[in-house]
């Protein structure tokens, strides 16, 4: 786009590209730095992200501490089948795999 605007200068469609290319890049920023104030802080950004009321946070906190029995500090597939009273399939073996390629401790 700046090299088509150095050739024709005056050019509205070159123009109008250049402003929508800067907001999106102003977009990309902003969104990088939003994700960069919480980068240490999953559990915070999380709550941001979700936009998370006080009295839900705690209601999903009473879960994770009734499942987390051993205060470990996480969750494991295991703990979460007997909570949840799910019998253990190969099928639900593969999906927690797939999830736990999200997280990079593999919880």
């Amino acid at each position: 786009v700046r090299r088509e605007l150095k050739l024709r200068p005056a050019d509205d469609y070159a123009l109008q590209r250049l402003k929508k290319l800067q907001l999106r890049l102003a977009k990309i920023k902003e969104d990088q730095e939003y994700r960069d104030k919480y980068k240490n802080d999953s559990l915070r950004y999380s709550i941001e992200f979700l936009g998370m009321t006080q009295k839900e946070l705690e209601k999903w906190m009473n879960y994770f501490e009734a499942i987390d029995k051993d205060r470990i500090g996480y969750i494991t597939p295991k703990a979460l089948l007997e909570y949840l009273d799910i019998r253990e399939t190969q099928f639900i073996w593969n999906l927690f795999k797939l999830l736990s390629k999200l997280d990079d401790r593999g919880r």
